[in-house]
């Protein structure tokens, strides 16, 4: 199994609620916020008796309407002043490494929204910081989905590829 591949269930929910939103003829919002905000609700009575697939209710589901909710904000130009975008991202980098995790449900408040603030800051700033940076960093911010998925794979090979050029072994045999 491949252990990041709980993002690609949250990915398929998404996906199937914009398709349900397209052959409905709606905005795709009417349909994606309200279905994710179900899920959530959802996620509050789910106990460890509902079957496997029922996974998918998870609080988490609310991280993905902040998402959605700001990609609706970004895509119409709204954008934060400068100052009030560097104090977002900073206010959000600064809770989430303060405030206590209590419960699984509360993760929305206590990730979600310092996530969301962090996020929104460096959308707001990405037109002023972009042109100052290394063309190699916005490469990579690019690929880091790519990189998040495959990294499980290529990590331990390419250690071990290093282990081997070092002459510490690590032949074919170790790679299994």
């Amino acid at each position: 199994m491949l252990p990041v591949g709980w993002t690609l269930t949250y990915e398929f929910l998404f996906y199937l609620l914009f398709a349900a939103a397209l052959a409905m003829r709606v905005d795709v919002f009417r349909v994606i916020i309200p279905g994710l905000g179900l899920v959530a609700v959802g996620a509050l009575v789910r106990t460890e008796t509902w079957p496997a697939w029922t996974i998918l209710f998870d609080t988490i589901v609310v991280e993905f309407v902040f998402g959605v909710m700001l990609a609706k904000w970004t895509l119409r130009g709204f954008r934060l002043p400068p100052a009030i975008a560097g104090i977002l991202v900073l206010v959000g980098f600064v809770s989430i490494l303060i405030a206590p995790m209590v419960s699984e449900n509360s993760r929305a408040v206590t990730w979600g929204i310092p996530a969301f603030a962090i996020v929104a800051g460096a959308v707001s700033l990405e037109s002023f910081v972009a042109p100052g940076l290394p063309r190699w960093l916005l490469t990579l911010g690019d690929a880091s989905y790519s990189i998040y998925l495959s990294h499980g794979f290529v990590l331990p090979h390419s250690a071990c590829c290093s282990a081997g050029s070092l002459g510490q072994g690590c032949g074919r045999k170790d790679l299994r």
